[in-house]
């Protein structure tokens, strides 16, 4: 099954051969528009990707396949089949007040032990029940 990310990469190809052979056209406003549009929501769509590992501990933490405080250990066991990398790397690089002022989403309570920051983020839709 191809991903929403590559079927927009598809259609941008398609728009990007129609603008080539069509320049002159009237039909090449609508598609560069449309191209323009295309790359807007893949970009967008790549800057969400990015928060694709918080939202899945968000629904981890809400099934309740994730207690908090967790480990490394317990997001690997709540999450599968992201890279080794991730797991080893994402709570520390996200916690608060990390050195890479990355995005805040963590914060760690004691070693290798994080809870969530409230309130969610990134239209999580998952309201904290405590």
């Amino acid at each position: 099954m191809r991903s929403r990310v590559a079927d927009i990469g598809a259609t941008v190809l398609r728009y990007e051969s129609v603008i080539y052979k069509n320049q002159a056209d009237e039909e090449f406003k609508k598609n560069s528009i449309s191209v323009v549009s295309q790359i807007l929501k893949l970009q967008n769509m790549r800057n969400r990707k990015s928060h694709k590992v918080y939202n899945l501990i968000t629904v981890a933490y809400k099934e309740k396949h994730l207690i908090e405080p967790f480990t490394c250990d317990d997001f690997r066991k709540a999450c599968p089949g992201l890279g080794e990398g991730t797991y080893n790397a994402f709570l520390y690089k996200h916690r608060l007040e990390n050195p890479g002022k990355n995005t805040e989403l963590f914060k760690r309570v004691a070693v290798n032990k994080f809870i969530l920051l409230r309130p969610f983020k990134y239209n999580s839709n998952i309201k904290d029940k405590n």
